[in-house]
């Protein structure tokens, strides 16, 4: 369906991943630019103790308010909740660390494969968290690191290479090591307006997405929590016609027998 659009979105908020893994020893090499954005971003202590991430965002969509909810449980899962209360409509995403799967509306449920699976295993490991988090790298990753000059301001730029995932480049303000803009093949997010959330953490509360085709989306962070108690049944794919369980503090609102359709701007993917 939308998916296309929502997944760009979504993608704009996790466009990041982790510093690279030394290959002897047993030993964790920090990239000096990562060591600095760890502090700036909270610091150790206070990143490595989230388990659980819920991040609620608003923006417009085809004229209309829409609600993305995001629900992440370390290492892997994720459950994404898009819903156009105007248009009737509420999707849901899920993967429970091995399989994804896709509720409509209409109650419909789908499991994810090929690139749609890919893209969003990509999605759920939470990239910026995994980035920050020492030690919490699922597999080996690469970073490039330079300087590069954008608009007339110089940035510590980080090239991310995942197995698996697309590649995308970091730009990191070098005055407060936070992240301003990430950007991949399809698309590039601006990243401002960093908030102190409970735990101590920083986060951006602002994301400006640019998409070839999707034109610019401002989506505005309204919630982040850390540390919800997450039920693991709300990761698992539903029976079809069957309502998964709510994310914490979500109301998932009851799709309509006959929601009004409207046009996918592109084949289904995330």
């Amino acid at each position: 369906m939308r998916a296309r659009a929502f997944g760009l979105v979504c993608a704009a908020l996790v466009l990041v991943a982790i510093a690279s893994v030394a290959p002897s020893a047993g030993a964790t090499k920090i990239n000096p630019v990562v060591a600095k954005m760890i502090q700036a971003y909270g610091g150790s202590a206070v990143l490595d103790s989230i388990k659980t991430r819920i991040v609620v965002v608003n923006l417009p969509f085809q004229g209309e308010a829409a609600t993305i909810t995001m629900t992440y449980e370390r290492p892997n899962r994720l459950v994404r909740v898009v819903e156009i209360p105007a248009l009737r409509i509420t999707e849901t995403y899920g993967f429970d660390g091995t399989r994804g799967w896709v509720r409509d509306s209409y109650g419909h449920v789908q499991e994810m494969s090929g690139t749609d699976l890919s893209n969003f295993h990509c999605q759920a490991i939470d990239p910026i968290l995994t980035l920050l988090q020492s030690g919490a790298a699922p597999s080996v990753i690469s970073v490039r690191s330079s300087r590069a000059t954008v608009d007339g301001k110089q940035y510590e730029s980080l090239d991310v290479i995942e197995p698996g995932c697309p590649e995308s480049t970091m730009l990191v303000d070098p005055a407060t090591y936070l992240i301003t803009r990430v950007s991949d093949t399809d698309q590039s997010a601006d990243l401002s307006n960093y908030q102190i959330g409970s735990a101590g953490e920083r986060y951006p509360k602002t994301v400006v997405t640019n998409s070839p085709g999707l034109g610019t989306t401002v989506e505005t962070i309204t919630s982040e929590q850390v540390n919800v108690t997450v039920d693991d049944s709300i990761f698992a794919m539903p029976a079809p016609g069957s309502s998964p369980a709510p994310a914490p503090g979500l109301v998932t609102a009851t799709p309509s027998p006959s929601p009004s359709p409207i046009p996918s701007p592109s084949p289904a993917q995330t």
